[in-house]
């Protein structure tokens, strides 16, 4: 540009591009208008990769033989190595039955407004595009460009319905419109970690941490305590416990809600299908932890659950 702003003498914007992709405006303002084109490449959405398993896909009756056959061969004294048989056995028919399938999952984030009028709409123009695709009669692309039309203005009219009023209710209070704006597009504020060479060293960083402030809060809860209160001396004892029949375990295990983690090597729900196979196996983990007083290290383990589906 040539020309500046006319009072202050101030540029206002630059434009870097080549010149011929853009053309300054001579209309009536006090500023120069400049018209260009801009090659702005929408952003592919996001791809995660996932592990499932075909969990409803498995034939039970060979599942339970297989695990019949395996666990059988192995019942330890030890509850430690009874526990690390049972899961390595348990991982390795599962492994059988239902390989790990890696995906890959495009996610795209629901919509407020797509509702299930415009899901419909929108079924309706791909399947008129694939009938005129298929025949290329003008019929078949009249119909399409109907359900094209049908499907915009109705996405549009949905879109309306749903943003104005959130826009509107911001009044004049910028911040609320500036962070209904970003919730409206998605816009999140990345995640600020530390400095780090390695997500593991981090993570064992952040445990090492919580797990150092709880440990001294303890401590000093028992300094405070220990002084000022005197706890009195437990009359009895409990010093034996009746072994678990396998009847009382089913019980309990048919009641049992049907929670997972990562750590299970084979789903709740399905080991309420296989029990009969594996009842002794868990009656003897049972009885051997009571007997010895310990529990074993692979089931003092937690992880968080996952979101989304745990299988298909």
């Amino acid at each position: 540009m040539n020309s500046l702003r006319p009072l202050v003498g101030h540029t206002l914007d630059v434009v870097i591009e080549n010149v011929n992709s853009f053309r300054v405006l001579d209309l009536i303002s006090d500023h120069n208008f400049i018209a260009c084109n801009l090659d702005i490449a929408k952003p592919p959405p996001p791809v995660k990769t996932v592990n499932t398993r075909k969990y409803r896909s498995i034939d039970m009756f060979a599942l339970k033989d297989d695990i019949i056959s395996e666990l059988s061969t192995n019942l330890s004294d030890n509850v430690c190595d009874l526990v690390d048989n049972y899961n390595h056995v348990m991982f390795e028919i599962i492994d059988k039955h239902a390989p790990i399938i890696t995906k890959k999952m495009v996610l795209r984030p629901k919509q407020p407004w797509f509702t299930n009028s415009l899901k419909r709409a929108k079924c309706n123009r791909r399947k008129a595009e694939r009938n005129w695709i298929s025949s290329g009669s003008l019929r078949d692309f009249d119909q399409f460009r109907r359900a094209r039309n049908r499907y915009n203005i109705e996405l549009y009219n949905s879109k309306c319905s749903f943003l104005n009023p959130e826009i509107v209710d911001c009044g004049n209070d910028f911040k609320s419109m500036f962070r209904t704006i970003n919730g409206i597009l998605q816009k999140a504020k990345p995640t600020k970690l530390p400095d780090h060479d390695s997500a593991t060293a981090l993570a064992d960083q952040f445990a090492t941490y919580f797990a150092t402030k709880i440990q001294h809060i303890r401590d000093n809860l028992v300094s405070q305590t220990s002084a000022s209160i005197m706890l009195s001396p437990i009359p009895h004892s409990w010093n034996t416990f009746s072994p678990v029949n396998e009847r009382d375990l089913r019980m309990i295990i048919s009641k049992a809600p049907c929670p997972s983690c990562a750590l299970d090597p084979i789903p709740s729900w399905i080991i309420k299908l296989v029990l009969d196979s594996v009842i002794s196996t868990i009656t003897a983990v049972v009885n051997r932890s009571l007997e010895s007083g310990t529990v074993p290290d692979s089931l003092s383990c937690n992880a968080a659950p996952q979101k989304g589906k745990y299988g298909s």
